[in-house]
């Protein structure tokens, strides 16, 4: 089966959220308006970067 194409819409969300936080940022949208936001990290330091941003 092939993977199912990005919607352009979460493409950009995506995008605009990773600027948004200096991280890379994924949107798993499912069915039913469920999904996952992960927001990626590579040390503590960035952690604590994206946390900032968040609060």
């Amino acid at each position: 089966a092939e993977p199912a194409k990005a919607d352009p819409d979460i493409s950009r969300l995506e995008q605009r959220l990773a600027e948004r936080l200096g991280s890379a940022v994924q949107i798993r949208h499912g069915q039913k308006g469920k999904g996952q936001l992960v927001i990626r990290y590579n040390s503590l330091d960035e952690l604590q970067g994206v946390l900032a941003h968040i609060r």
